[in-house]
């Protein structure tokens, strides 16, 4: 495994279901984003192990600053 992919899962990994329960991200909108290429993951078998830093990452780029606050937009 070469040091990039290794550096990427570090964080640990979510599964598709995971999405829903800790980010709020739902099974459609989860397999839309990895299907554009906007959500890297790895196969194993049918399950789907998303890297939980490209999740943060993802909803990070997905912040808003207004008045001093972020919030998700």
């Amino acid at each position: 495994m070469c040091d990039a992919v290794k550096e990427l899962f570090a964080s640990g990994s979510v599964t598709v279901p995971g999405l829903r329960s800790e980010f709020g991200i739902s099974h459609s909108v989860a397999y839309e984003l990895m299907q554009s290429g906007k959500l890297p993951f790895a196969q194993m078998g049918r399950k789907r192990l998303i890297p939980r830093r490209s999740v943060i990452e993802l909803l990070a780029g997905k912040l808003i600053a207004k008045e001093g606050t972020a919030h998700v937009a």
